[in-house]
């Protein structure tokens, strides 16, 4: 391997770095100084899970610029997603309907809470949810 290539498979999708031609990927990150502080500050700090500091300052930035009284973290959009359904009470033999087009974490979270996936169908030319398929499956 010469020198210019990159010695890790991430080191190709760093601001500058140069990839294999042709590849789209799939997340490029943009770090700034100020997080690159933060996270040193968080390294240093021993908190680099799902407590600590940055996390209570994230949640309490977060619900004040939603106007929320709280906001929960969450460690996956997973997670996430599982939280949303258990606060919007979904539970054993609801449906909850989920664009056919996703990632698994957006169907395990239905089930999690017992409920069905209804897996629906995305409009060709936009990738989006169907809206007759919605209605048709409704």
């Amino acid at each position: 391997m010469s020198s210019t290539e990159p010695t890790h498979a991430t080191e190709a999708h760093a601001p500058g770095a140069r990839g294999p031609e042709g590849t789209i990927p799939l997340a490029v990150p943009n770090i700034g100084e100020l997080e690159r502080r933060y996270v040193l500050e968080a390294v240093e700090s021993g908190f680099v899970s799902s407590v600590g500091p940055f996390v209570s300052e994230f949640e309490r930035r977060f619900a004040d610029r939603v106007g929320a009284t709280h906001a929960i973290a969450c460690a996956s959009g997973t997670a996430a997603i599982h939280v949303g359904l258990l606060l919007l009470g979904v539970g054993r033999d609801d449906d909850v309907v989920c664009s056919d087009f996703t990632f698994v974490g957006s169907v395990n979270p239905i089930a999690y809470c017992g409920a069905r996936p209804v897996l629906v169908d995305s409009e060709t030319a936009t990738w989006n949810l169907d809206p007759a398929l919605l209605a048709a499956e409704l």
